[in-house]
């Protein structure tokens, strides 16, 4: 495989922040009121 370029990895940084924000929100919408 290639490097990445930094612009690819904090793509993917923000891709993964975003996705476990998501992760916590449905968590949150799940949970007994």
């Amino acid at each position: 495989g290639g490097t990445l370029s930094n612009l690819e990895k904090e793509k993917i940084k923000v891709t993964e922040m975003y996705t476990s924000i998501n992760g916590e929100l449905c968590k949150i919408d799940r949970a007994p009121p």
